[in-house]
């Protein structure tokens, strides 16, 4: 109240971005990714197939990822779906489905990171639940069906490719391929509800960007073959 009375009321972008605003999100981060954390630091991994074990953490972790992109829909296909529009707001577009596509896949190979196993429909519940929580914002439902079969083809490859540290190819693949689905799924939904504006290069090349951005996120999370990383400390020279 003390920043709205000195600088006012923040209206459209600027209330996602006050920094009042956002310390008021890093402490709702804080509470709903509390069930996720106390899990992670639970040594028993058999209660990872479990759905009654793992369902807080599941629906923790949508909540955490639901709140990075409701302060960033200003940058969200689902909230705003360029593709409808015109070739002229394309750049904004892509931004968008690049950034929204990093923070999906780094949300989803934390948790594979971290359980290698996970109820089958778990990606399914989680993508289906946040793309609905961002079509409310403007309405965007027939964009949630196409979230809900991208989280189905990701539970189906997290049971065919079975990514973990151990097999950093199928990591690497499993993070690749679940961003392109789900904007490839995505794209065609606009399609066949409204109608593409973009060219298939614009279309088909953010689908690439997608992939490609997930590809890069898994190598902040399992480190390339043969790459030792030190613990000892550099000497003074």
């Amino acid at each position: 109240m003390v920043w709205h009375g000195i600088f006012g009321i923040e209206r459209n972008v600027e209330a996602l971005l006050s920094p009042t605003h956002l310390l008021e999100a890093l402490g709702m981060w804080a509470m709903v990714s509390g069930p996720m954390r106390a899990a992670w630091k639970r040594s028993d991994l058999s209660i990872a197939n479990n759905w009654m074990a793992m369902g807080p953490m599941l629906l923790s972790l949508m909540a955490t990822m639901s709140g990075f992109m409701f302060m960033t829909q200003f940058a969200h296909p689902i909230h705003t779906p360029h593709a409808l529009l015109s070739s002229a707001d394309a750049a904004l577009g892509v931004a968008a489905v690049l950034l929204q596509a990093t923070i999906l896949t780094g949300i989803v190979l934390l948790a594979v990171r971290r359980w290698t196993t996970l109820p089958f429909g778990s990606f399914t519940l989680v993508f289906t639940l946040n793309a609905l929580a961002m079509a409310t914002q403007h309405d965007h439902y027939a964009l949630v069906p196409p979230a809900a079969l991208a989280g189905l083809v990701a539970d189906l490859l997290l049971r065919l490719t079975k990514p973990s540290v151990a097999q950093p190819v199928a990591f690497r693949l499993f993070a690749i391929g679940v961003p392109v689905v789900y904007y490839l799924f995505y794209f065609l939904a606009l399609e066949i509800t409204a109608g593409l504006r973009w060219t298939i290069t614009l279309w088909g090349g953010a689908i690439v960007l997608a992939g490609i951005a997930g590809g890069l996120m898994s190598y902040l999370l399992v480190l390339p073959s043969g790459f030792v990383e030190s613990t000892e400390k550099a000497p003074i020279r």
